[in-house]
């Protein structure tokens, strides 16, 4: 079959289907031992096979200088028999898209001498192949004399500016005239200037072509991109996004982050290798864990315990900053549901995601936290109480595949029930900080409750003042505000200091956060004597009098 394919291919003057590594190799063994001796089908898999390495230190026949000037030397002279020749500078035209830089290089950062010397020798001879043709020259002729950019010190500027307007049909054309494929460098350098062209863009710019580059990782475009192709494309948005003056949550991004990198918490050394950016990982782990735990409380729970499963939501949001990490024990229901929704909340489980045993006709599914050095668990169905165990007692191995709901409920004076007619959140909270300390599960640090009993502190107003008698509310430190305004950046919630404006006076430190969305800011801010204002739905701290 693969004969007739490359007989069919010859008699049509296509591009020919490059032949397997073991003959290249071979061919090239061969003419390192007798140059100049080869017959014409030995001579075309040596062209082919210039950029593949033949031995166990991984040279390659290119980088022989003197060699692969001698096997250029020997296709020249193959001008003589044209139809010989078109069909050896077809091969190194092949490997010439193929050819691998050092260290995943495009050329334009800095091509080597070998690149080069094939890159000269192709464009040189470019009209001889076309010419001589004596007639209407081979398809694969046409199309890289039409894009003959790509023989030049700049080959890819053309396709990375049709692509930064939305149009992909140069890039498609000639990647499919001249078979080159999603590995090649080609391909490479042209995501490399297009992400580098729209991550320089000002905020706005960059955030309206943001849907296009998606488009383009996902798949959705007219050119198909590879796996890798797409995780760089991925890591440079994420990265740039981050740096964004806002950041909210994008959840398609979101999820593109997870499908091609990997979750945030769990798989932090392809993070390391391919964003290279701790903020962008944070951003995107907050992001996950908040949608993961909401994907729980509303998919994995029993729908008639929705309003107690909203409550148990947001009690959990507000420690969200300290919790370290989660997993996701399924029960037979879950595990066997093949929705799309359900398909999709398992992969943004992957790496955490367990069975819960017994598995037959089990609709329960369970929810297991680490904060500081204590595990808590929750349960799907309703009536189930919490759970929490300290690290050196937790009655289940979380690295087996199987994990017993009978082994988490082990400990009945390990949990805590939900009291549907009770503020079940405040007795959580007595309970658990009474158990741990402060410190070990509140998303309040020591700074903030210092800078508590300074907020509801009364301090006289200096003397001069029109009333020194006057008591004012003293303003939290710097650095409890300083902490309040990172959490803000790093949860997307958007804030305006106007305690000084330019021209004298104050005002206020707004922040706009959302109780529903961002519960866990809310005591945060209330202890340090933020103010609810419904009119700009948001909470405000008073500036300093003038």
């Amino acid at each position: 079959m693969r004969d007739a394919l490359r007989r069919v291919e010859s008699s049509l003057d296509a591009v020919e289907s490059v032949p397997e590594a073991r003959s290249l190799r071979g061919a090239v063994l061969k003419f390192l031992r007798v140059p100049g001796g080869l017959g014409f089908r030995d001579l075309k898999y040596v062209c082919f096979g210039v950029t593949l390495t033949f031995n166990d230190d991984l040279e390659r026949l290119v980088d022989r200088v003197e060699a692969f000037k001698q096997l250029l030397a020997e296709v020249d002279a193959q001008q003589v028999q044209p139809r010989r020749f078109r069909r050896c500078y077809q091969a190194l035209m092949q490997s010439y898209f193929a050819y691998q830089h050092d260290q995943g290089k495009p050329p334009s950062a800095g091509p080597e001498p070998a690149f080069l010397l094939l890159r000269g020798f192709l464009k040189e001879r470019l009209d001889s192949v076309v010419d001589a043709a004596g007639g209407r020259p081979p398809g694969w002729a046409i199309t890289l004399k039409e894009h003959a950019n790509l023989l030049t010190d700049r080959p890819c500027d053309r396709y990375t500016q049709q692509l930064a307007a939305g149009d992909v049909s140069a890039l498609a054309e000639v990647c499919e005239g001249l078979r080159i494929n999603k590995e090649s460098w080609v391909w490479q350098e042209v995501i490399s200037s297009f992400l580098l062209q729209i991550c320089d863009r000002p905020d706005v710019g960059f955030k309206a072509a943001l849907e296009g580059a998606l488009d383009l990782a996902e798949g959705r475009a007219t050119i198909q991109v590879s796996r890798t192709t797409a995780r760089l494309v991925i890591s440079h948005l994420i990265r740039r996004y981050r740096k964004c003056a806002e950041h909210p949550e994008l959840p398609r991004l979101r999820d593109a982050c997870v499908h091609f990198i990997g979750n945030p918490w769990v798989q932090r050394n392809a993070w390391n290798a391919w964003v290279r950016h701790e903020p962008a990982r944070q951003l995107v782990d907050s992001w996950l864990k908040s949608k993961i735990m909401e994907d729980f409380f509303t998919l994995l729970s029993d729908q008639a315990g929705a309003a107690t499963d909203r409550r148990r939501l947001l009690y959990w949001l507000r420690y969200l900053p300290v919790i370290t990490d989660m997993w996701f024990a399924l029960g037979s229901d879950a595990r066997k549901n093949g929705s799309d929704e359900f398909k999709v909340v398992q992969e943004r489980m992957a790496g955490r995601r367990l069975e819960l045993e017994p598995s037959q006709g089990d609709g329960n599914n369970a929810f297991i936290m680490k904060i500081g050095s204590y595990y808590f668990v929750e349960f799907g169905s309703k009536g189930n109480a919490c759970y929490y165990y300290r690290e050196d007692e937790l009655p289940v191995d979380l690295s087996r595949k199987r994990i017993s709901i009978h082994d988490l409920k082990i400990r009945k004076d390990r949990s805590t029930p939900h009291q549907p007619s009770t503020t079940w959140e405040s007795v959580f909270d007595s309970k658990f900080r009474r158990l741990m300390g402060v410190e070990d599960l509140a998303h309040t640090a020591p700074t903030v409750r210092r800078t508590t009993a300074q907020a509801n502190r009364v301090v006289s107003r200096p003397r001069g003042g029109p009333d020194d008698r006057e008591r004012v509310r003293a303003q939290p430190d710097k650095l409890a505000i300083d902490q309040l305004l990172a959490k803000c950046r790093a949860f997307s919630v958007r804030y305006e200091d106007l305690r000084v404006r330019p021209g004298g006076g104050t005002g206020n430190l707004w922040v706009y956060a959302d109780p529903v969305a961002h519960p866990f800011l809310v005591p945060e801010l209330q202890a340090l004597g933020f103010r609810p204002s419904a009119a700009r739905r948001g909470f405000y701290l008073e500036g300093e009098a003038s």
